[in-house]
């Protein structure tokens, strides 16, 4: 490549466009394992012991305020 402003020649890699070879076997797996399933996947699945999420839904330390309680404490900027 030419670059007009410095006056020089650059090598730039020329990028090889991609085949995805791998995935008509990856799809025949993934649907024979579906068919092969014999659980739903709509099934509720059993959080672990450690699982954070057991902890709180959310990482506040008290319940969220209500609406009006929010509007009352608001503080205009004028």
């Amino acid at each position: 490549m030419y670059c007009k402003k410095s006056d020089n020649w650059s090598a730039v890699p020329v990028k090889v466009a991609k085949t995805y070879e791998y995935m008509q076997e990856l799809l025949k797996r993934v649907f024979e394992m579906r068919l092969e399933d014999t659980e739903s996947v709509h099934r509720k699945k059993q959080l672990d012991t450690n699982d954070p999420r057991r902890i709180s839904s959310t990482i506040a330390k008290r319940p969220a305020p209500t609406i009006e309680v929010l509007l009352e404490n608001k503080m205009p900027r004028m």
